[in-house]
């Protein structure tokens, strides 16, 4: 039973990354397999929180919490990519102004690189100008939000994208 959930969960992610010849949807799990993946640890959506900011970073900790996501929190952006590769997000918040790296130049590296370009990012600025928008999204960010912001604004963005980004990236356990 383990073994099927963590290979339903391979092939949907492979899926995800535009692999072909493997079942998208749970039915294709056998159903002792299927209920066990309700509770199996890593069925859930895993976020990486990029912020600086400690108040912020808890807020989003907070809000995400509530949702049962499996989450990792980065403050320095020279530690972005590691924990991109090591943490394996399926979606990721990013904050543009961070120390050693600029968010935008970590957007454009993650969006240039085949194994983590399917990653949808919402950017998270203060510094909310027309230009700086059309220049994160430029970078490749899916999502953009201004601070200061609310539950409901991160909460609708975030259901937004990862409804875009499909089945594995959902905040549903699998069926």
């Amino acid at each position: 039973m383990i073994r099927q959930c963590i290979d339903a969960r391979r092939a949907q992610a492979r899926l995800n990354r535009g692999f072909v010849g493997f079942a998208r949807h749970p039915a294709a799990i056998p159903g002792t397999a299927r209920r066990f993946c309700r509770i199996w640890p890593n069925v859930t959506t895993k976020v990486l929180i990029v912020e600086d900011d400690l108040l912020n970073r808890m807020f989003y900790e907070a809000v995400f919490q509530q949702r049962g996501y499996d989450m990792m929190a980065v403050d320095d952006g020279a530690r972005v990519l590691d924990a991109v590769d090591s943490f394996a997000p399926d979606f990721i918040t990013m904050d543009i102004h961070l120390p050693h790296v600029s968010g935008r130049k970590l957007i454009r590296k993650i969006k240039r690189n085949p194994a983590t370009q399917h990653i949808p990012i919402l950017a998270i600025t203060a510094y909310a100008g027309q230009r700086d928008e059309e220049e994160i999204r430029r970078a490749g960010a899916k999502g953009y939000l201004a601070k200061p912001l609310s539950i409901e604004q991160l909460l609708e963005e975030v259901d937004a994208l990862l409804s875009v980004a499909g089945p594995a990236a959902n905040h549903q356990a699998i069926a």
